[in-house]
């Protein structure tokens, strides 16, 4: 990015990915970095390099139960900090409300097994969870926005 984008946004080397050629196209015309990225294939990127995280928001939830590929990808290029604000299914109780909102995630295909498979990492000494799951925000369907953090060792 321009020194006069890294004033006005106040950060560097921040790189967007999008599976949608369109998004990427967007993100470019406004000076960020960006490549296309399917997270179900992992194909084409590799971040080379130490001291970079990785941030998703809202896209591991159309992966459903097909996250395998992409956690092994996150952990075969070792980000210093993994983040994630993605339903997580495994969160919800059993107060109506809860059970109304596991349907809907269910019903729309959003992900699915994914933190017992982190806690097991854990377990494993594969991984360090720093956040446990914890809900940031959610709306009258289900808590979208959960926050969970973690990072492989």
């Amino acid at each position: 990015l321009s020194e006069a984008h890294h004033a006005r946004w106040g950060y560097r080397d921040l790189w967007g990915f999008d599976n949608s050629r369109t998004a990427v196209e967007i993100l470019a015309a406004q000076g960020f970095q960006a490549d296309v990225f399917d997270m179900r294939t992992c194909e084409g990127w590799t971040c080379g390099g130490g001291g970079w995280g990785f941030f998703t928001a809202g896209a591991m939830e159309q992966l459903g139960r097909e996250w395998r590929t992409f956690y092994d990808y996150l952990i075969e290029q070792k980000p210093g900090v993994v983040v994630h604000i993605e339903p997580i299914l495994e969160i919800y109780g059993t107060h109506w409300f809860d059970e109304l909102a596991k349907t809907y995630h269910l019903a729309r295909g959003y992900l699915e097994g994914y933190w017992p498979h982190l806690q097991e990492e854990e377990r494993k000494g594969r991984i360090a969870v720093l956040r446990e799951p914890s809900r940031i925000m959610g709306n009258l369907y289900h808590d979208g926005w959960t926050l969970t953090v973690w990072k492989p060792l």
